[in-house]
């Protein structure tokens, strides 16, 4: 079908619109924006508290590396490991490190350090404990 004349096509285009496009929304769409608001917030919290557990993971290891070398520092001199692995460790829940003792000079003594890795309470979601384990080689120093 052809339409030669223009008011014609006016017209149909007119009933197209009508049928098929609208001016005014069909309803009220006040507050739509919250309500998208509110049905993505909390999976905007679910994503923030992984990362937020991710990073807690990452600074358990690091702390963990950090105080197998301060065991081992304290074992290659002589003095106590425990204390210096308690004392870089401060709040985590740490088993008592396992060291090999220094014999000789230049032996090289290892102190592993296995912490727990504090999790972030989400409620309804049991998680099993997760544990970073580092180890950590000096060589045994002269006695003072």
């Amino acid at each position: 079908m052809c339409y030669t004349n223009s008011g014609e096509a006016k017209m149909v285009f007119k009933l197209l619109r009508k049928l098929f496009g609208r001016k005014e929304p069909a309803y009220d769409e006040r507050g739509a924006e919250l309500v998208e608001f509110i049905g993505f917030m909390p999976w905007l919290l679910i994503v923030g508290l992984i990362i937020w557990q991710f990073m807690v993971f990452g600074h358990a290891m690091l702390t963990t590396g950090n105080a197998a070398r301060q065991g081992a520092r304290a074992a290659a001199a002589y003095t106590s490991v425990g204390a210096a692995v308690s004392q870089t460790t401060g709040n985590y829940e740490c088993q008592p490190p396992s060291v090999a003792q220094c014999f000789e000079l230049g032996d090289p003594v290892a102190v592993t350090v296995r912490c727990k890795v504090p999790m972030i309470g989400i409620p309804f979601v049991s998680i099993p404990d997760i544990w970073t384990t580092s180890t950590a080689i000096a060589r045994c120093e002269p006695m003072h």
